[in-house]
């Protein structure tokens, strides 16, 4: 079997570190078994928060045998916020503590009973009310940790030089400014980087590319964005028209630049985008809502999908209902425009 390197990209964690370790056993499978090489995998952001184990999920990540790149997420952002004390803590430090999971990721880290009583004992208060048990700062991680959290990218980069068909990817936590440059985004690496540019700009940080639920409606230059964030089964919430795209059925959203009108299935293994194309391709959302107990999702490209017009997609259910249902893994191939010409 010819060997294909394939770069796969795993979508927000949230602490569910079961469905994790699936997808991770089953890319390995497919790595060592099945040819199916992996060159390497990039996660887009939130790996705690809100699930019970960010901690393991943080342990497992940290020692994968893999080449890696791990992008920074809004609730990491947030933690370093708080652990830092920064500039952003009053909007944003303060809010990772109260209402968005830092009590969760807390406990996560450590199983010091005094911790468990003082968190039970403080309630979850408005986003803007200081936390009067714990202090910016008060809480902190051991050092491998928070090299690993202060370590993260704000953004990356992959060509994928398939012939005459390259295919230029952009990854993110959430949407791009489209109203910005595309260059200076893409360069913005570092936590201080990322924050520099925001304070620099005047930019408010709902409206950036850790936290924009806005609509994309043009291609981002040449590239087509990678991203999470915005749990598709949302999307309603956020976007006008997602055309023929059921937010139910927990699948990574095909954003083109026009809504998709025509579906199929072969199978059930094959998703057809029959009036989609490549070249239309704005970007792919790939948070399934594993925080909301839905879907951990990855997508695979490999060199042929030029020919094939088809994305990888694996998925693991994350219901915290039915122990059994966290055993499900599901493969499906998405393939656009398969009857047209040129990929």
């Amino acid at each position: 079997m010819e060997h294909q390197e394939t770069i796969w990209v795993v979508g927000d964690i949230h602490g569910s570190y079961d469905p994790l370790k699936r997808l991770i056993t089953e890319l390995r499978k497919r790595d060592v078994l099945r040819g199916e090489k992996i060159r390497k995998i990039i996660f887009i952001g939130d790996y705690i928060d809100y699930g019970p184990s960010s901690k393991e999920v943080l342990d497992l990540l940290m020692n994968l045998e893999y080449e890696t790149v791990f992008l920074a997420g809004n609730h990491e952002d947030l933690l370093l916020h708080y652990c830092k004390k920064s500039y952003f803590y009053e909007e944003y430090g303060n809010m990772w503590f109260n209402g968005n999971g830092g009590q969760d990721t807390v406990l996560s880290f450590n199983p010091d009973p005094e911790v468990y009583k003082k968190v039970q004992q403080h309630p979850i208060e408005s986003h803007h009310s200081g936390s009067r048990e714990f202090q910016p700062g008060d809480y902190t991680f051991e050092k491998k940790y928070m090299d690993f959290f202060n370590n993260l990218v704000y953004s990356h980069v992959e060509l994928l030089d398939f012939e005459t068909n390259p295919l230029k990817l952009a990854f993110s936590h959430a949407g791009l400014d489209a109203s910005r440059s595309l260059e200076e985004q893409l360069a913005l690496k570092t936590y201080d980087q990322f924050h520099d540019y925001v304070q620099k700009n005047n930019i408010f940080m709902k409206n950036f590319n850790l936290w924009s639920r806005e609509e994309p409606k043009e291609k981002y230059g040449d590239y087509v964005v990678i991203q999470g964030h915005t749990p598709t089964e949302l999307l309603p919430d956020y976007y006008k028209n997602v055309g023929k795209f059921k937010p139910e059925s927990g699948l990574p959203y095909f954003k083109f630049l026009k809504p998709i009108t025509r579906t199929g299935y072969e199978d059930y293994s094959e998703l057809y985008y029959l009036d989609g194309d490549f070249k239309d391709l704005i970007s792919i959302n790939i948070d399934t809502g594993a925080a909301l107990g839905k879907y951990l999702t990855a997508i695979g490209f490999s060199p042929d999908m030029a020919w094939e017009r088809t994305v990888k997609v694996m998925q693991v259910a994350c219901s915290l209902k039915d122990r059994a249902r966290q055993a499900e893994l599901k493969t499906y191939r998405v393939k656009v425009n398969p009857f047209g010409k040129g990929a």
